[in-house]
């Protein structure tokens, strides 16, 4: 019996020198190689549909509002005072600045190629007011590609009151 194992370990042995055991080595490293550059690109592509880093980007950004509470709120006051002042131009600049700070939180929140993207991407139950903030945001479009347009109080304050109720409902401001 004993004979039998000293055998068996000088065959294999044999084996493991031989040539025949490199080719199989080779083909397993290849093999494994292989196997392994498809898991990893397998790993990227399903960490990019998942949108795993959203919530690195939603700490990163609270970080900054946590640091930089006073200058949102002092980027706010501009516009409320722009809002207040009630001529024409300050009106079509406080309406695309609180756009411009909208679409900048909304970066973080729902990621996203154009802005309609990014509404579309933000959870309708967390934007309620989902349908005021697209309609400020065409207003804000229009007043951007058409500079000479009209624009009354009403329609200032209302925009500006869509944007400032997104913000809240996402909780920045």
């Amino acid at each position: 019996m004993l004979q039998f194992f000293f055998d068996f370990y000088e065959n294999f042995y044999d084996y493991l020198i031989s040539d025949d055991w490199a080719r199989v080595i080779l083909i397993l490293k290849i093999i494994s190689w292989v196997t392994s550059i498809f898991f990893m690109f397998l790993i990227v592509v399903l960490l990019k549909r998942s949108d795993t880093t959203w919530s690195l980007r939603e700490r990163k950004y609270a970080r900054q509002i946590a640091k930089g509470a006073q200058h949102w709120e002092k980027k706010w006051q501009k516009i409320t005072d722009r809002l207040d002042r009630g001529d024409e131009a300050s009106l079509k600049l406080a309406v695309i600045e609180a756009g411009g700070i909208f679409f900048q939180v909304l970066q973080f929140v729902a990621p996203g190629e154009s802005t309609e993207e990014r509404l579309e991407k933000a959870d309708k139950q967390r934007l309620v007011s989902y349908e005021r903030i697209f309609e400020a945001q065409r207003l804000r479009d229009f007043i951007i590609h058409n500079p000479k347009t009209g624009l009354t109080h009403q329609q200032a304050q209302e925009a500006i009151g869509s944007f400032e109720q997104g913000l809240k409902e996402l909780e920045y401001l």
